[in-house]
């Protein structure tokens, strides 16, 4: 585990994991280049702002380890600047007490925290609304959530469990009802919604909505608003993607009357909630993957709880592929939703998206097991930065964006533990630089991995 300040980076180079891992009238979306290309050293593109590209209707928190083992590449160049006594205004300078922009500085090694078995995604929410981040963990093979309630700082009380519907997969947080209080949403055997209470206890209740085939490690989950009152979903099975509405006839937030995106296929995987700036629409839209297939489908929403196919995209490239999870964010600064998709067999691509609603040719990073990519601005500058979790190099990669879509030359590794399959990003402990959380689970059980920044 390396410390230091990074701050701005080089173009990006290749790395030397191996990649080895386990119809509708609106069809404007296609992509412009089918020609793959692998990232060397190459700038992808130029421009200035970032977004999330998730609108406040569409996402809740977002949203990235088998064992396999191989050099690590993280990044031995900290930053050498003067002593800043400012308060986050100077220059990036790991250790004098201040985030300032463009600094991010890892602590030596992470806190670990027990948690239910088979502990794999998560999510930071404050669900006792005392302004305190927390963390809750989908836990597998116990069929559990754990929650650990955040003391503002960087500890956390001992893990609360609630029971959820076996075979569960994925979990988000978002206020469901529209009263304030953060809610979760978890894709199982079959949708359990956990309404707060305002004190962050939960009543559980189960939709009629079984998702199609059930959940896979491949499969996902996404919450959106695309038609009015309680928050929507959309999830994967084995053999579908999905949209419920939310409903809530008086005895709490639940889903009715789900449809098919798309036509019914074998292979579902990731479901990506997003909005593509070319519609200029401001409403949510869907990205679906397929573990057969390298190529993404764009299906724009209607507003009405309805979807439009809008094309294609290509997301993995090489034969037998197959998508596993895509996130969106504008990358390069020019105002349209860029798509990192994680490929089936590792590794992970960006398409860079234009004005016209089309996307550029996928630009392959080498990376064994990647897993879940999340973008977020982790440094503090202002631009996306990219975070993508491997599941067979037990460890998160942290790529740092210098606002046009240039990477570091070499990506920060933070060693989770064990096999990293998702990850989110939070403050724990106030003191304005971000904390990067994960949870694993091996031979002794579920873990939550949580790094500390160290301004």
């Amino acid at each position: 585990m390396l410390t230091g300040c990074y701050d701005q980076p080089g173009p990006l180079g290749d790395e030397t994991d191996a990649g080895t891992e386990g119809t509708g009238s609106d069809t404007s979306v296609t992509t412009t280049d089918t020609t793959p290309t692998t990232m060397t050293s190459t700038t992808m593109s130029t421009s200035a702002t970032t977004t999330e590209s998730t609108t406040a209707s569409t996402t809740a928190s977002t949203t990235a380890s088998t064992t396999d083992s191989t050099e690590d590449t993280s990044s031995t160049d900290p930053s050498e600047t003067s002593e800043d006594t400012s308060t986050g205004t100077g220059e990036p300078a790991c250790g004098d007490g201040n985030a300032d922009p463009g600094e991010y500085c890892p602590p030596d090694a992470p806190e670990t925290f027990n948690v239910g078995d088979g502990a794999s995604d998560l999510v930071i929410a404050d669900i006792d609304d005392d302004d305190n981040p927390d963390i809750i963990t989908l836990n597998i093979s116990a069929a559990t959530i754990s929650v650990l309630r955040g003391d503002g700082a960087g500890g956390f009380a001992d893990p609360e469990s609630h029971t959820v519907s076996d075979a569960s997969c994925r979990i988000q947080a978002i206020d469901g009802e529209g009263d304030g209080d953060i809610d979760l949403v978890i894709a199982g055997a079959t949708i359990v919604s956990l309404v707060n209470d305002g004190a962050g206890d939960f009543e559980r209740n189960d939709s009629d909505v079984v998702p199609f085939g059930g959940c896979q490690d491949h499969n996902d989950l996404g919450v959106l608003n695309n038609n009015g009152g309680p928050i929507d979903v959309v999830f994967s099975g084995a053999y579908n993607n999905t949209y419920a509405p939310g409903t809530n006839p008086g005895s709490g937030w639940a889903f009715v009357n789900d449809v098919g995106i798309g036509g019914i296929t074998e292979g579902a995987s990731g479901v990506t909630v997003t909005e593509f700036a070319s519609d200029a629409d401001n409403l949510p839209d869907v990205i679906v993957l397929n573990q057969y297939y390298n190529e993404g489908e764009l299906f724009r929403g209607d507003g009405m709880g309805g979807f439009v196919d809008a094309g294609t995209y290509v997301g993995c490239v090489g034969l037998g592929y197959g998508a596993r999870f895509a996130e969106t964010g504008d990358l390069d600064s020019d105002g349209q939703v860029d798509i990192v998709t994680t490929c089936m067999e590792g590794n992970f691509t960006i398409a860079l998206g234009n004005a016209n609603g089309t996307f550029d040719a996928p630009v392959e990073f080498v990376y064994a097991g990647a897993h879940r990519p999340l973008v977020a601005d982790v440094n503090r500058d202002d631009y996306p930065d990219l975070l993508v979790s491997s599941s067979a190099l037990d460890r998160i990669n942290l790529y740092l964006n210098d606002g046009t879509g240039t990477f570091a030359q070499e990506p920060i590794v933070l060693d989770v533990g064990g096999p990293a399959r998702s990850v989110d990003v939070g403050d724990f402990d106030n003191d304005g630089a971000a904390d990067i959380v994960a949870a694993y689970t091996d031979m002794q059980g579920g873990r939550v991995v949580v790094f500390l920044g160290q301004p």
